[in-house]
C-alpha cells in the first residue's frame, strides 16, 4: 500500500534542520478526508520535542476517530522514534489542533520528520 502519495518540502526550516512533510495517503475515504493543513516542530517549556499543527475533516461526515502519525528522523534519514495524536468525534468541516510528542530522551538527534494522517473512521 502506498501511504505516501504526496511529499512536499516545508517552506520553513527549523534550527534542527529541514522539515519534511507528507500530506495525503491512499487508503480509506475517511483517511483521505483528514487533511493536514499546517505543522511545525517545537520545543516545550522543559525541552521536550513535539510536532504541532492543524488537521481538518474535509469530508461530509463526522469521524468517530482520527489520528496523525509522525516519524522522527536523524540527519542520515534513519528513524529514531514515532509519535501520534488522536481525537474522537471530529465533525465534518471542523479543524483540530494536534500535538504529537517525541517519546525519546534524545531529542537533540532529531533532524527532521515525516507526517501523515493516521487511522480514521
Amino acid at each position: 500500500m502506498n501511504r505516501r502519495k504526496f511529499i512536499k518540502q516545508a517552506t520553513a526550516a527549523t534550527s534542527m534542520g529541514t522539515v519534511m512533510g507528507l500530506s495525503g495517503c491512499t487508503g480509506s475515504a475517511a483517511e483521505e478526508a483528514l487533511e493536514i493543513r499546517s505543522h511545525r516542530m517545537a520545543r516545550g517549556q522543559y525541552g521536550n520535542l513535539y510536532v504541532v499543527g492543524q488537521a481538518v475533516n474535509t469530508g461530509d461526515k463526522p469521524m468517530s476517530y482520527a489520528s496523525v502519525e509522525v516519524v522522527f528522523l536523524d540527519s542520515s534519514g534513519s528513524q529514531l522514534e514515532s509519535g501520534m495524536d488522536n481525537i474522537n468525534n471530529l465533525a465534518a468541516g471542523r479543524s483540530w489542533n494536534f500535538e504529537a510528542i517525541y517519546p525519546g530522551m534524545d531529542g537533540n538527534r532529531v533532524y527532521n520528520y515525516e507526517i501523515q494522517p493516521g487511522a480514521s473512521f
